[in-house]
């Protein structure tokens, strides 16, 4: 797969493919209040308090006023923090100087300097962070408690810019996509190209048979039918002579100057896709605006997986990554820096964006854009306890617990999920790695963007192109996670579902090196938050 700066695309060479009780259940991300004090974590009695003025923001021992109950809004990829005693047209806002008070969610000023960002750390505390300031150039700018004041600065100690909430802040995901999306499906052709079949490439697309070879029904499986993919074809459109470059602006233009000569209004639609006959100086088989709107299919519209590999990075998903020969000791699986980061040759074969041919989108992506809520994939950072994790997609559509998110450190997240075998894109054979064990990966977002990583938790058991085609965790077999100081152990899985264990693991100091139930992993010297090195 070929890979620029704003767009991906599919390359030709690349091959895509394929009950308990009594068990703890995870907490869901908002309680009956939706308001909570955000408290200074390292003085828990302190408390971010709208002054008196109803515009300053005040450090104040927590009393449980109404001026100290906060409350988020989605907004712009991040949230709004609003106020109980302000009232929902008020706002959180910065300003260059680094203050913060309390002003309008719109009128004057960016609407960035009223949208904040947060990252929690594995203890369960948070960062906050502020969009107008970070597009300042001033990345490590951070909300801190500064005497008794709040402001958006950089210079400060771990304790002032850890922030613990009685409600749980939302966390920045990627846009929301749900409802009905329109797509414009263009088929064209080049002077003395046969078009292609435009029966055959609206079915890929749009098809309405039921037969599991379709976007449309794609993403109605995997979006629990929260997206509906609709729209038109418009075929006969002749691109003239075929281009002797593979320049993607300028035959961009000539796509959209020929449907604009074809009477066709692109903007009523929320999607572009084109089918093109083929052009031997593009090496890829299709091409796609990350995130964005449009994709390019060279000659390879016919293969519904070619579109939902191209639609995932319309919607933010990026090539996959792995992580391989992590050190296993005493049965345990280590991911730490010892793990090899893999961008090359990684394979994920139940994510369409990592060669996983029609396989549906994992767990995490549902939860990014909306498709799956908070009590669906919960949050998990101080508790040890176990977790029924049920499978994705079932077919009773019986509800649960389907992913499990661990907060790491670096910002990034550990997502565990399972899947057994489905009728149609999760046809998995019954002995397949995929529908033994629990599949783990980290995430990352970026802007708009979501990177996903598979931890190959066998090291070592195939080839190294292969390796992670049976990268499942299974039953009886642990991981530890230096960056979330996190043991998890799947302790059974059957069609009903799998229950895991999820531990936070301490140090044990007088020795200096980490324990689990009497077992060394290390030797480890505790550095940097949780992040161990080998001695």
């Amino acid at each position: 797969m070929k890979k620029t700066n704003s767009f991906h695309c599919l390359s030709v060479p690349l091959a895509l493919s394929a009950l308990l009780i009594g068990v703890g259940s995870a907490m869901p991300a908002h309680a009956d209040d939706p308001s909570g004090q955000l408290k200074v974590a390292a003085r828990q009695d302190i408390c971010m308090d709208l002054a008196s003025n109803s515009v300053d923001i005040e450090l104040k021992g927590c009393n449980g006023n109404a001026s100290q109950k906060w409350y988020y809004v989605d907004f712009n990829g991040g949230v709004m923090i609003k106020n109980e005693a302000r009232g929902e047209r008020y706002c959180l806002r910065s300003y260059p100087s680094g203050s913060v008070n309390m002003d309008s969610c719109s009128g004057s000023g960016y609407s960035s300097s009223r949208t904040w960002y947060n990252k929690i750390h594995s203890d369960g505390s948070y960062e906050i962070s502020n969009k107008f300031i970070n597009d300042l150039g001033r990345k490590n700018h951070l909300l801190q408690s500064v005497k008794n004041k709040v402001f958006v600065q950089g210079v400060a100690s771990q304790s002032e810019k850890s922030w613990l909430s009685v409600t749980p802040l939302p966390l920045e995901k990627l846009r929301k996509v749900t409802g009905e999306k329109k797509i414009a499906l263009l088929v064209t052709h080049y002077d003395g190209d046969k078009p292609a079949n435009t029966d055959t490439i609206a079915q890929a697309v749009f098809g309405q048979k039921e037969n599991f070879t379709s976007l449309r029904q794609f993403v109605n499986l995997a979006s629990e039918n929260k997206l509906n993919l609709t729209g038109e074809v418009f075929d006969n459109i002749n691109l003239g002579p075929k281009p002797n470059h593979c320049n993607l602006q300028p035959i961009r233009a000539l796509i959209n100057n020929k449907a604009k000569e074809k009477g066709i209004n692109l903007d009523q639609y929320d999607y572009v896709f084109t089918e093109l006959t083929a052009n031997k100086k593009c090496n890829y088989s299709g091409l796609a605006a990350m995130p964005g709107n449009w994709i390019l299919s060279n000659a390879s519209g016919h293969k519904y997986w070619m579109w939902s590999h191209e639609f995932g990075h319309n919607l933010g998903f990026n090539h996959i990554k792995s992580l391989q020969k992590c050190t296993v000791s005493n049965k345990v699986v280590q991911v730490d820096n010892k793990c090899d980061e893999m961008t090359k040759n990684s394979t994920d074969i139940t994510d369409t964006m990592g060669g996983g041919g029609g396989h549906l989108y994992p767990v995490n992506y549902q939860y990014l854009l909306g498709w799956l809520d908070e009590a669906q994939v919960p949050l998990i950072s101080k508790f040890s306890d176990l977790y029924n994790l049920s499978p994705v997609w079932q077919n009773d559509k019986t509800q649960g617990i389907k992913g499990l998110r661990i907060p790491r450190n670096d910002g990034s997240f550990m997502i565990l999920e399972y899947r057994q075998p489905q009728t149609g894109f999760e046809d998995w054979a019954q002995n397949d790695p995929v529908v033994n064990g629990v599949t783990v990966r980290t995430y990352k977002l970026g802007s708009g963007t979501v990177q996903n990583t598979i931890i190959d938790t066998t090291p070592g058991s195939r080839a190294a192109a292969q390796d992670t085609r049976d990268a499942q965790l299974t039953v009886g077999k642990s991981l530890y996670d230096a960056l979330s100081n996190k043991m998890i152990t799947v302790v059974s899985a059957d069609r009903n579902g799998a229950v895991i264990k999820v531990e936070s693991v301490s140090e044990r100091h007088d020795a200096e090196i980490l324990r689990y139930d009497g077992v060394i992993l290390g030797p480890y010297l505790l550095k940097d938050s949780a992040v161990f090195n080998r001695q």
